[in-house]
């Protein structure tokens, strides 16, 4: 069983859950890691989750997410999400903003970061149903459109377009 740290409203650990507490009851603030993965062409690799995960089964998610183990902390959580979701192990993950974020089930601190990968992604069969590099703007279409993401991808993805992405109207500012 997996346990959590549980927050304050200032992200200072307050006690400890097990997943399944913390994913059914909003009241108690925990700490998640997304990573966006960018390659040379500016373009996003989104993933797909699984049809058998308990939370956005079949949506797109960031590239890699996680819950931050009880005493862990955010930087090592973004290293062990990229090797176990997608098998890549990047020098560096750069954080750009944290957030809270809550739905009917459960409350998040997410943290995001970025980093560059151009080699090869593989994809866990155990954690996920693949995923693939999209355009920004693509992925923004598809969300105003309704497309299948999770929640949380949606928010962050959104206030990172607007940000640091669209910023003063210029895609080319993203990086």
């Amino acid at each position: 069983m997996e346990y959590f740290d549980i927050v304050d409203e200032r992200d200072n650990v307050i006690g400890t859950a097990s997943r399944l507490q913390c994913h059914r009851s909003p009241s108690l603030i925990h700490r998640t890691v997304h990573v966006f993965v960018f390659n040379n062409r500016k373009q996003l690799f989104v993933q797909k989750r699984g049809n058998d995960v308990d939370l956005y089964p079949g949506c797109y998610d960031s590239s890699a997410s996680g819950h931050v183990h009880a005493g862990g902390n955010y930087g090592d959580t973004a290293f062990r999400e990229l090797n176990e979701e997608l098998g890549i192990e990047p020098e560096m993950v750069i954080p750009l903003f944290k957030v809270k974020l809550s739905d009917d089930k459960q409350t998040e601190f997410v943290k995001l970061f970025f980093c560059f990968h151009n080699g090869q992604v593989k994809p866990n069969p155990k954690e996920l149903d693949g995923g693939e590099f999209m355009d920004v703007a693509d992925i923004k279409r598809k969300i105003d459109d309704g497309g299948k993401f999770t929640y949380f991808f949606k928010e962050v993805f959104l206030k990172y377009y607007d940000e640091f992405w669209n910023r003063n109207g210029d895609e080319e500012n993203g990086h």
